[in-house]
């Protein structure tokens, strides 16, 4: 038998074998983009409830220092009655608590970490604090959108 060959034909079919191909491709990238946008928007507004913690956080530490004259002890000082914190020399010019006594970590108050997604009860993996000069920053590491190591935010 002889085959039939109609170059025409041939030429055709390639041709809707590629634009077929070239669709699918086009699917595939669109698909991609629809789903690592919820994800990309959704990283930025855990960075963006980071940045406004640390922002809180930092803002109490900064009352503490101006009306104390210290640093707290630990970051629960923050949100204690005068006569339950830890930096004794500074109950006589305390005007605290600085932060809310409700939500947050351990219901304390003090912020949560977003980045953590799973409950921690251990505060020292939700935050770094040096009561030495009051620098409190993310114990999570990792980098932001913007390329930002989360741990100098």
């Amino acid at each position: 038998m002889e085959e039939y060959k109609h170059p025409t034909l041939i030429k055709a079919l390639r041709a809707c074998c590629v634009v077929f191909l070239l669709f699918i491709l086009y699917l595939v990238i669109q698909i991609s983009f629809l789903n690592a946008l919820p994800m990309t928007a959704g990283r930025k507004a855990v960075e963006a409830t980071l940045r406004g913690n640390l922002h809180e956080i930092r803002d109490a530490i900064a009352k503490f220092k101006e009306d104390t004259g210290t640093y707290p002890v630990e970051l629960f000082d923050l949100t204690r009655r005068a006569e339950d914190l830890k930096t004794k020399s500074a109950i006589k010019r305390y005007k605290g608590p600085y932060l809310t006594t409700q939500g947050g970590f351990e219901n304390s108050g003090i912020p949560l970490n977003p980045l953590i997604r799973r409950y921690d009860p251990i505060l020292a993996h939700h935050w770094r604090y040096d009561p030495q000069t009051g620098k409190v920053q993310s114990a999570v590491d990792g980098v932001s959108l913007e390329g930002e190591k989360y741990s100098e935010m």
